[in-house]
């Protein structure tokens, strides 16, 4: 027995979908490829203007960065410990009151934590109670762009 013309017309149709389907993956390859050679030459722009600043510094400059450094180090490390702890006791305060506060310069801000739902027992309830897709809601896809 012969397939029929709507089975037929079915296959043709998901052939030219995967079709499609690998002709935009190709092409986005080939973007994702062409992003990546301009990262590159970003990437050796920078250090041939690091190179050639720093050739500029003599030896006996360097070694007055270095005295300077130095000198510094102590204190931005005390400096850094002390206002991590005073961010972490702000946000446990403010974490505490449940309500955003304001200074002159900064603001804490809270934001409750989020609703958590177990999807996958969601989706049993879901068969047998149709009605709960009413308050399912697809949130937006996002992309990163990652090194492979």
């Amino acid at each position: 027995m012969y397939p029929d013309a709507a089975t037929i017309a079915d296959a043709v149709i998901d052939r030219q979908t995967k079709s499609e389907g690998d002709d935009i993956r190709f092409e986005i390859s080939g973007q994702l490829d062409m992003l990546a050679e301009l990262q590159a030459g970003q990437d050796a722009m920078r250090l041939k203007k690091q190179e050639l600043i720093d050739k500029l510094f003599t030896p006996q400059i360097r070694l007055e960065i270095a005295d300077i450094e130095a000198e510094f180090a102590d204190k931005e490390a005390t400096l850094s410990g002390a206002i991590a702890k005073l961010t972490k006791d702000v946000k446990d305060a403010v974490e505490q009151f449940g309500d955003t506060v304001k200074g002159q310069h900064l603001q804490a801000v809270y934001r409750r934590g989020s609703d958590l739902w177990d999807s996958t027992a969601l989706m049993r309830l879901a068969k047998r109670f149709p009605d709960i897709w009413d308050a399912h809601k697809q949130g937006k896809a996002s992309v990163a762009i990652r090194k492979v």
